[in-house]
C-alpha cells in the first residue's frame, strides 16, 4: 500500500486497485485474448476462486509502481506490437487514475 499525503489528508492507494485498473487498461487492448497466471499454481487457485487481477503483479518503489502484466495474445497478431500496446495504455490509464508514476 502506498500513501499519498498532500493538504486534505492522505490517499492510500492499494496494490489491489492498482491490479484492477491495470486488468481493464490490458483487457481493452487490441489483439489481448485474456490474462495468464504466471505459474501453474496460481492458475489451478485462479480455477477454484476466480480473481480479477489474476495475471498481474504490483510491486512499489518509493512513488514508483511496477505493474507485471501476463497477457495472451490473438493468434495472427503482432506480439511485439500487443505488448507495446498494453504497456502505453496501462501506464497511462494507471497515471491518471493514481497519484503514483507507473512502469510496466
Amino acid at each position: 500500500m502506498n500513501d499519498e499525503l498532500n493538504p486534505y489528508g492522505s490517499i492510500n492507494v492499494s496494490a489491489k486497485a492498482i491490479a484492477s485498473i491495470a486488468y481493464q487498461a490490458a483487457i481493452k487492448s487490441y489483439g489481448v485474448v485474456g490474462l495468464a497466471s504466471k505459474n501453474l499454481v496460481n492458475g489451478l487457485t485462479n480455477k477454484i476462486v476466480k480473481d480479477p487481477t489474476n495475471g498481474i503483479e504490483v510491486h512499489y518503489e518509493d512513488h514508483n509502481i511496477d505493474i507485471d502484466i501476463y497477457i495472451v495474445v490473438q493468434y495472427g497478431t503482432r506480439v511485439k506490437s500487443v505488448a507495446n500496446s498494453v504497456a502505453k495504455v496501462s501506464m497511462q490509464t494507471a497515471g491518471r487514475l493514481t497519484p503514483l508514476s507507473s512502469r510496466v
